[in-house]
């Protein structure tokens, strides 16, 4: 079964900044490939294992404060392109504004995939 058919909820493409905080309070400068109601996917330069949990600052267009909110890595990839990697992050508690979001985009009509 492919990852695709494993998951809950529809990804839709969305290429925003994303700043990832690591446990030792590092920071790593990224952008997000896609989300959904339950996780989404990241492209850094840094990769990450499975099971750390990291908190997210996600920018919101026309908003001086990011969302912020606690998520877990599930897998780490490289690109093998450009010596990037992707990361799948999975979170149990979004916060409202992030599922807002989510709304946001979606009424953007950008595909599921």
């Amino acid at each position: 079964m492919s990852n695709s058919d494993r998951r809950r909820e529809p990804r839709f493409q969305a290429h925003r900044p994303i700043r990832i905080i690591l446990p030792d309070g590092s920071r790593v400068d990224a952008k997000t490939a896609d989300l959904s109601a339950g996780g989404l996917a990241v492209r850094c330069t840094h990769s990450l294992p499975a099971g750390i949990h990291l908190t997210l600052e996600i920018a919101v267009d026309g908003s001086g404060e990011p969302l912020t909110f606690a998520s877990n890595v599930q897998h780490c990839s490289s690109t093998h392109r450009d010596g990037g990697y992707n990361l799948g992050l999975r979170h149990s508690n979004p916060p409202a504004s992030y599922l807002g979001l989510l709304r946001s985009v979606r009424m953007q009509r950008w595909q599921p995939h």
